[in-house]
Order: C-alpha cells, then sequence, then structure tokens
C-alpha cells in the first residue's frame, strides 16, 4: 500500500475572508401629482368702453361678472377721475356693465383711457381675488351725431369790394363746440405754386374758426377759385363744403349764398331760400345811391308759381313741388343807378331734388 503526501506546492489552503459586500436595494420614485381640477380664476376686468348714443355717458363692459357689492363711487373705481367731468355718477347696470354718467365739463373723448384702481373690483364669492389696475380705451358711440355744415360766401368778386368775408355752420355738434379746418382746392386758370403756398399758410391763420375774410387784391381777376371747408365734432365725425367765386371786372353786386346751391328738400315742407344780396362798395358819391333788386325765375321742373318773385326770398309752400321730381330756380340781381341805369348785374342757380 502506498501513500502520497502531498507536497508543498500541492497543498491547499483556505481562502481569506475579504470585506462584506453590500448590494443596494433599488429605490421607487413615485411621481408628484398635481391637483389641475381647481383652476386659478382671473379677476374681472375691463373689456370693452363706449360711448352711449346719448354722448354723455359711457358704458364699460367687464368679462367676468362684478360682485354687486363692490363700489360704484367713480373715485373708488378709477384712479383719475379729472376727465370725467364735474361730479360724474356711476353705477352697475348688471354685473358686467358699468354706466358713467359723464359730469359737466367733460373732457374726455375717444381714444382716450379710463384707469381703474387695483385692489377695488371682485368677482362674487372671490373676495381675495382682487383686479390689479388696469385700463381700457373708450370708443366711438353705435350711432354717432351726423354733421353737416353750409357755407355762406359771395359767388361773384366785384371790381370793387376790397374785402369779403365767408362763414360756415354746422349742424351735429353733439353739444360741444365744433373745429373748423379751411382749405384751397383748386382755381381757374391753374394758380401758381407760389399762390397755393401763400394761401395754404394764410388759411392757417382761420383754424379752428367758423368763418374767414379775403383781400380782393389776392385774386386775379376773370379767373375762379374753388375752396372747402371741413367741419369736425369732439367725437371725431365730420363733414365737408365746398364754395367757388370768381372775380369781376365789373361793378357787379354781390350774391351770398346761406347753403348750397343744391338741395334735398320732402314734399311734406316747403322750400326756402334767402339770398343775401349787397350793391358794390366802391368809394364815391355815385354808390351811396345805387339800388340793388332781385328777381327769381324756375329754369326747369314742372312749372310752379313762384308768390314773390321780386324778393330775395324764394318760398313755396309745402306741396307745391312733386316728389321724386328735380326743379332749378334762378336769381337775377342787378345794381342801378338813382336814375334807373344798370351799373351790373349777377345770378346765381339752385338746384332742388325733392
Amino acid at each position: 500500500v502506498f501513500t502520497l503526501t502531498p507536497t508543498l506546492s500541492q497543498k491547499t489552503t483556505s481562502p481569506v475572508p475579504g470585506p462584506p459586500v453590500f448590494t443596494l436595494a433599488p429605490t421607487i420614485s413615485r411621481p408628484v401629482i398635481t391637483n389641475t381640477l381647481a383652476p386659478t380664476r382671473t379677476a374681472p376686468t375691463a373689456d370693452k368702453s363706449k360711448f352711449n348714443d346719448d354722448v354723455a355717458s359711457v358704458l364699460v363692459k367687464f368679462l367676468r361678472p362684478v360682485d354687486p357689492r363692490v363700489s360704484s363711487d367713480c373715485k373708488v373705481l378709477f384712479v383719475s377721475t379729472a376727465s370725467l367731468g364735474w361730479s360724474p355718477v356711476c353705477g352697475w347696470v348688471d354685473p358686467y356693465n358699468l354706466r358713467i354718467n359723464l359730469g359737466k365739463g367733460f373732457t374726455l373723448v375717444p381714444s382716450d383711457t379710463l384707469v381703474f384702481s387695483g385692489g377695488v373690483i371682485h368677482a362674487p364669492g372671490e373676495r381675495n381675488n382682487l383686479a390689479p389696475s388696469h385700463s381700457v380705451r373708450v370708443t366711438t358711440p353705435f350711432n354717432p351725431p351726423q354733421v353737416s355744415v353750409k357755407v355762406a360766401a359771395p359767388t361773384t368778386i366785384g371790381a370793387c369790394d376790397e374785402s369779403f368775408d365767408v362763414a360756415a355752420a354746422a349742424a351735429g355738434t353733439a353739444g360741444k363746440v365744433m373745429n373748423y379746418s379751411w382749405s384751397f382746392y383748386k382755381a381757374d386758370p391753374s394758380p401758381t405754386r407760389d399762390f397755393r403756398a401763400t394761401m395754404d399758410s394764410y388759411l392757417t391763420r382761420f383754424v379752428g374758426a367758423p368763418q374767414l375774410s379775403f383781400m380782393t387784391s389776392n385774386f386775379s381777376v376773370n379767373a375762379r377759385y374753388w375752396f372747402n371747408v371741413t367741419a369736425t365734432n369732439w367725437l371725431g365725425s365730420s363733414a365737408t363744403a365746398s364754395f367757388t367765386f370768381v372775380r369781376d371786372s365789373e361793378m357787379r353786386p354781390s350774391i351770398v349764398l346761406p347753403s348750397a346751391s343744391e338741395l334735398l328738400v320732402r314734399q311734406s315742407q316747403p322750400l326756402q331760400i334767402r339770398a343775401q344780396v349787397k350793391a358794390p362798395q366802391c368809394g364815391g358819391a355815385l354808390t351811396s345811391t345805387l339800388q340793388t333788386r332781385g328777381v327769381w325765375s324756375q329754369v326747369k321742373g314742372p312749372t310752379v308759381r313762384i308768390p314773390k318773385p321780386t324778393s330775395v326770398y324764394l318760398y313755396l309752400p309745402a306741396n307745391v313741388l312733386r316728389a321724386n321730381t328735380k326743379y332749378m330756380f334762378q336769381i337775377y340781381v342787378e345794381t342801378l343807378t338813382a336814375g334807373g341805369s344798370l351799373v351790373g348785374s349777377a345770378n346765381e342757380t339752385f338746384t332742388v331734388e325733392v
């Protein structure tokens, strides 16, 4: 029997234990859940603002309903009430609309802004959610007053007239002063650049004024001139009227028209045209004895009777003119010496549509 004894290199040794190894268990990340069921509510703010048709009050519309217990005091609601006039009155028409009755002397105009105070307006049940300071622009009413303008101007400038006046009168002021602007349109023969520039500069003196004066020496003899006048009310509504005149070399009387030479009337209303007639204003004893007279005649349309044809005032009673018919009437004016000799004459034609 043989017994094998291992050599030193063949002996096995037990492993030396090392440091313990720790394995970390994986963690499970939990998602963050956001509560989206309760949306953030925006406090009520003004969305639109418009003048009412009475042009004495303003209506402001809000995007969300306003708590009826919110103050209706204008001084509380607005940062400033300076443009609202003396003692304006504010009131809630309903949860969505605020009415502002403007005070005397208000200066608010379309395109101005109303600035609300912050920390005042809130929705029902949301006293802790107050609207910040914000503004809203005011616009024109749905039916602004319609503007119309008439011009009283001579049609012929005689050789004796040193100067003459032109006056405009407008309707549709909406309770405030109307603004007028005058402009040169054209001339026949065509004017020079210098004349146009001089006239444009001269007319700037009368910006806002309802009347102006011209020196006859600024215009050429036997030339015709056209001008425009525009009337604009404080709401921005406007209308334009034109007038024309010719400078004559003769001693003609002047005819001043109180209205346009084209008129639109109703059959149920009387026709009234009152022309102003002036004799030539030359110096000397001759002109102090001049006499002026006018005669009306009909030049177009179904014949009608003119009650007083020798007057400068044309009056036709209601229902004399036919509906849907065009008429033309002419006034002829002449200036005579004390002895009856003709000095000069002029005429003007009016077109009337019924």
